[in-house]
């Protein structure tokens, strides 16, 4: 049996370049059904875009793969295969994405992302997401008056 079995699980959909607006509760499922209840997703963005850099609790994390994520970006696909580097608890997935910036709907292609879970009993109980997104942050500072 794979070490990276709970991850590859959560992230089973990752790959997929079929999800339709609408469809996101099937599409997350395999990685909503693995939350922990005090599950925290954190992401590596600077301040000053609408992505909160930590949401706390399984109910809040749902929330935002539900309906959330679809306020900000369109047409999220990865390309290529991933790369899963790690153990059982704790395993890196790194790769490359590609995606539309709903503020601007510039598209935006291959841009590195590293994914770090962490599991206890069989649970997510940390999710961190570092991304390259640069026209994302320069596309939301635009809209709040800045450069």
């Amino acid at each position: 049996m794979s070490e990276h079995i709970l991850a590859k699980k959560a992230l089973c959909t990752l790959e997929s370049v079929d999800l339709q607006r609408g469809s996101e509760s099937d599409f997350y499922a395999p990685y909503l059904n693995l939350l922990a209840p005090d599950i925290s997703l954190e992401f590596g963005v600077p301040s000053g875009t609408p992505l909160r850099r930590y949401i706390h609790g399984k109910a809040a994390v749902e929330e935002f793969f539900l309906s959330g994520l679809h306020e900000l970006f369109d047409e999220l696909r990865v390309d290529g295969s991933v790369e899963f580097v790690g153990g059982m608890d704790k395993v890196a997935i790194l790769g490359r994405e590609s995606y539309r910036i709903r503020a601007n709907g510039r598209r935006v292609e291959g841009k590195a992302f590293a994914i770090i879970l962490e599991f206890a009993d069989g649970l997510l109980v940390r999710d961190r997401r570092i991304r390259e997104m640069m026209e994302f942050v320069d596309a939301h500072r635009f809209l709040l008056g800045g450069e």
